[in-house]
């Protein structure tokens, strides 16, 4: 069990209304692990630093920032 399970369970034993308010404002994490990649490889550009180097979403995000793309690491 995960510490915070483990936290929230003695919480919720000791003091209900308390626990219901710490879990009402509690934004919802999920760890989905890894990434799966259903046994394939990603094609070599999207591995190498700066996954849309040269695309046009990143020359378009550069040119609105005024930032030039070729000193963005």
């Amino acid at each position: 069990m995960p510490a915070m399970e483990g936290w929230a369970r003695e919480l919720a034993a000791q003091n209900l209304a308390l626990f219901e308010g710490w879990e009402a404002t509690t934004p919802v994490r999920v760890n989905l692990g890894p990434p799966q990649l259903a046994g394939r490889n990603p094609p070599p550009e999207l591995l190498e630093r700066g996954r849309f180097r040269g695309g046009q979403e990143r020359l378009a995000v550069c040119s609105q920032l005024g930032l030039d793309p070729n000193q963005i690491g």
